[in-house]
């Protein structure tokens, strides 16, 4: 049985994370996540307080996948990020199933922050890789 892992911490008052299809900007290396020889992953997360409780309300997700493009003859090309299809509403504790689309990485960024409630100060994101 394979475990739910911390993929991620997300801190509301860092600010947006940066739409990496969209811009083809990298993310940090230590938000991607191997996905090498998994077809899919469960991503749940929860929304936090200050104090650590749990926050009513919603976090829209997308995963968005790495990977390095075929290399035709004398061109080299950057690493492609691939958005996934933005999920929306996903509450505290719910497991929201993505294929992994054959990427070796993947990585969860959260969307919108103005829908975390207000009271909302980080979100912790899990991820459980299945094959």
């Amino acid at each position: 049985m394979a475990l739910p892992t911390l993929h991620r911490v997300f801190i509301k008052a860092a600010g947006a994370d940066a739409d990496f299809a969209g811009t083809q900007v990298a993310p940090a290396a230590a938000l991607l996540w191997s996905t090498l020889g998994t077809s899919s992953i469960v991503v749940t997360c929860v929304i936090r307080k200050a104090d650590g409780t749990i926050a009513t309300g919603t976090v829209d997700l997308q995963m968005v996948g790495v990977a390095t493009p075929v290399q035709p003859p004398g061109v080299t090309l950057a690493p492609l990020f691939t958005g996934f299809p933005v999920q929306l509403l996903i509450g505290t504790g719910t497991a929201l199933a993505m294929n992994t689309g054959g990427f070796p990485q993947v990585v969860i960024r959260v969307v919108n922050i103005a829908a975390l409630a207000a009271d909302a100060v980080r979100v912790d994101i899990f991820i459980t890789s299945v094959s």
